[in-house]
């Protein structure tokens, strides 16, 4: 879904990169994602639910370095000009 969205926006240059035949890489993924996700058992779901759960509390508890951070939005904001 990403390749499809920043094809169709300026948000990030491509940098001459291009996908052979366009978005049939991009749905082929789309489709065997889906397919992949509703054969799922319930214990693997159950597992999957954990993990994000832990992962999403672990973020408000990680520390942010602030001079990388502005580092890393003035490059993409440079990017962006270009």
């Amino acid at each position: 879904m990403a390749v499809i969205k920043f094809k169709h926006t300026d948000e990030f240059p491509n940098h001459g990169f291009k996908l052979p035949g366009k978005y049939v890489i991009p749905a082929l993924a789309l489709i065997i994602s889906c397919y992949m996700v509703t054969n799922f058992t319930i214990k693997t779901i159950t597992v999957g639910v954990v993990v994000a759960v832990l992962a999403a509390v672990s973020y408000f508890f990680i520390e942010r370095d602030e001079k990388h951070e502005a580092q890393h939005q003035a490059k993409l904001e440079m990017l962006k000009r270009h």
